[in-house]
């Protein structure tokens, strides 16, 4: 029998640390080891391996095995814990190896719960293991690593990209060099200057590390994380609240074009049209539309609007959005300011999709955008990407067949 007291502050804490790595806590399995004076939950299996520990008091145990250790849900193990506690209290528990069984109990108010476990799943030498599992995988992988800072202006990057990333799927990490973090597929290239270095090195953060970062950059506003130079492993760790991770990785999917494959792909200066807009004037004209029509593959799939950039239109200064089909329609004018058009009375019609400028417009901190694009069809040469430049932004973004 093991008894241990684990007081309101640190089931508050412990709630935290699991919330946080809810998603890399759903793939282990969870071995908790008290001693006198701390409960260290570790998480293992073979893709993710984790550990974070808590305070806990009155530490007593007659068990005579090499090992003081437990196995049981997370999940089942807090949710108990918070019942018990009721957010103020402290609470004891007393794990019952011999009966399968933890009990949760709150000397102050009487509530006590028990819950079933079976220490079966987990093996002796997985629960030794599991103890030093980060630190070893680290000390033998991570010896010369590559050293990536996820910064809130990385994590905005990457939601942009990720929202991008979920409608084909044929990408699954971005790159992050320095000051710059770029992404690419079929429907935009994508590259941002960002205020301060993330990377000494050329680095491909694939989406399945960024949700696992994701729930610390709640609580930090910078997350150091370390890989092998192939990208296969990563470690990171808040030594603040004591949680340290290694995680397996498959190889990135990433690519972006070369220069000379965007040139076959963009506007030439015999014809184009450049005008400057505001931020602030493409979200207003993209309300009318959002809401109104249901995007499914028969209908606005893409949110792909007509877009009339006809001569007429831009002597007045100005773009037409317009949609319709059978459940209605919505129309909405953006001011423009022409810079160069070598168009000339070309028919000024193209598709465009809001879904992604709505994403782009996520990244773009400067109010004034500069929009270059033509009205030739997007199967053609130099007809099928518009490009989006800000002071740090640049993006090429694809037109849409009729």
């Amino acid at each position: 029998m093991t008894n241990f007291t684990i007081n309101a502050e640190n089931v508050k804490r412990l709630q935290t640390l699991s919330g946080q790595s809810k998603d890399l806590i759903s793939l282990t399995k969870p071995i908790f080891c008290p001693s006198d004076g701390n409960l260290s939950v570790n998480l293992y299996s073979s893709r993710v391996t984790m550990s974070f520990s808590i305070d806990i008091s009155n530490f007593a145990t007659t068990d005579q095995g090499e090992l003081n250790y437990f196995s049981m849900s997370i999940d089942e193990f807090n949710t108990t814990l918070a019942t018990v506690s009721n957010g103020e209290n402290d609470v004891v528990v007393e794990v019952d190896k011999d009966n399968n069984k933890v009990t949760f109990k709150n000397d102050k108010t009487g509530t006590k719960v028990s819950r079933s476990v079976y220490n079966a799943i987990v093996t002796l030498d997985e629960a030794k293991a599991s103890i030093t599992a980060v630190d070893d995988m680290r000390n033998e992988y991570l010896t010369d690593p590559v050293t990536l800072k996820v910064t809130s202006e990385v994590s905005d990057f990457f939601e942009t990209a990720s929202k991008i990333m979920s409608f084909l799927k044929t990408q699954d990490a971005i790159e992050l060099n320095g000051t710059t973090a770029r992404y690419a597929d079929q429907l935009v290239v994508l590259s941002k200057t960002l205020t301060d270095s993330v990377s000494d090195t050329p680095v491909h953060l694939k989406r399945a590390l960024y949700e696992a970062i994701k729930p610390f950059l709640k609580i930090t506003s910078e997350l150091p994380v370390y890989l092998t130079k192939d990208f296969s492993i990563a470690f990171f760790e808040s030594k603040d609240l004591g949680f340290k991770v290694i995680m397996n990785l498959e190889k990135p999917k990433f690519a972006f074009p070369g220069d000379e494959d965007l040139v076959m792909a963009l506007p030439t200066a015999d014809r184009l049209v450049t005008v400057k807009t505001t931020k602030a004037a493409l979200k207003e004209s993209f309300i009318p539309f959002n809401n109104t029509f249901k995007a499914t593959p028969e209908s606005w799939n893409w949110k792909k609007t007509d877009l009339d950039s006809s001569a007429e239109n831009l002597a007045e200064g100005k773009w037409v959005l317009s949609y319709g089909n059978y459940t209605g329609s919505a129309e909405s004018i953006v001011p423009v300011t022409v810079v160069q058009n070598t168009e000339g009375a070309g028919n000024g019609k193209l598709i465009i999709s809001i879904m992604v400028l709505e994403e782009l417009l996520n990244i773009i901190t400067e109010d004034e955008l500069t929009i270059t694009y033509n009205s030739l069809s997007s199967d053609t040469m130099n007809g099928a990407l518009i490009k989006i430049e800000t002071d740090t932004v640049k993006a090429c973004v694809t037109k849409f067949k009729p």
